[in-house]
């Protein structure tokens, strides 16, 4: 009998994704040859994390601090990561950043080594979320059986969870070469790493320190407003109704819970202790302080 990652690897249509170093990713050798050598303005803010780990949430921040009008009057989008194409879209995500008024904010789950050659060496700044593995893989696994259900109904969540736990069989690889591969990078001046532990538990904090870092400091009180614009039921409930456009898909679709500490509604105690053991072998010498529950 074939085991879940053999299955898993079967149905994945290759000819949609481009491989590197033996991990798939979306798009073509030629689309990643324009994102490296995509220019970066200096005031560029890019969010990087691993897919279902609070890009559109950190976005929808910024959007706040880097807005000239009233809280009232801002305008929201959720961006499509710069690597991923949609067919029926009539312009790519560099084509609709070339025409955007700076700031502009990029969103991509890449690797390092993918992002823009520009983005490496310095330019622009990157804020790199990071969010615990088992909410993580939990989230992952309900995003697809809500998006593509017939193509999930026999995947069953044991199956994907053991999928998650081998090296780069998921398209973009595993959380845990993501994120050691960025960890890398922690002291790059042009980097902030925020976890998204840390904004459930103090929003406003988190909002200041993502101001600072992008050369928007703010006050006290206007950190708490903006904080409370983005508590996570309510950026829901805003995205509800957005409507998907050009460059812009929709928040609603990639918002569930947001909770620290869901995946104890679906991990066995079984699975619990096999995970602890994959994530003690990879992540141990990190030194990655993570938050798994509340």
């Amino acid at each position: 009998m074939a085991t879940a990652t053999e299955r898993y690897k079967s149905h994945i249509d290759k000819t949609k994704w481009y491989e590197v170093n033996g991990v798939l990713y979306p798009g073509t050798a030629e689309r990643h040859e324009h994102i490296r050598g995509f220019p970066i303005k200096s005031d560029d803010i890019t969010v990087v994390c691993y897919p279902k780990s609070g890009t559109h949430w950190v976005e929808r921040i910024l959007h706040y601090l880097t807005s000239e009008e009233a809280l009232d009057k801002v305008q929201h989008h959720t961006s499509i990561p710069i690597e991923v194409i949609v067919p029926h879209l009539p312009k790519t995500q560099l084509e609709v950043l070339r025409e955007s008024p700076s700031p502009r904010i990029i969103t991509t789950h890449l690797p390092f080594e993918l992002c823009p050659r520009e983005s490496q060496e310095g330019k622009g700044k990157i804020i790199l979320v990071i969010r615990n593995p088992k909410d993580v893989v939990v989230s992952h696994y309900l995003f697809h059986q809500k998006v593509n259900p017939k193509a999930w109904s026999n995947f069953a969540w044991d199956d994907f969870l053991q999928v998650f736990s081998d090296p780069d069989t998921l398209p973009y690889g595993s959380w845990f070469n993501h994120v050691k591969k960025w960890l890398e990078h922690r002291n790059d001046s042009n980097l902030l790493i925020v976890k998204f532990e840390d904004l459930k538990r103090d929003l406003t904090n988190g909002v200041s320190r993502i101001a600072d870092f992008v050369g928007r400091p703010i006050s006290g009180d206007l950190a708490s407003a903006i904080a409370a614009k983005c508590q996570f039921d309510n950026v829901k409930k805003e995205g509800q109704s957005e409507k998907p456009e050009q460059g812009n898909v929709g928040i609603s679709l990639y918002l569930r819970k947001g909770q620290v500490g869901d995946w104890k509604s679906h991990f066995t105690v079984a699975q619990n202790e096999m995970f602890d053991e994959v994530y003690q072998r990879e992540m141990g010498d990190t030194e990655l302080a993570i938050q798994f529950e509340t």
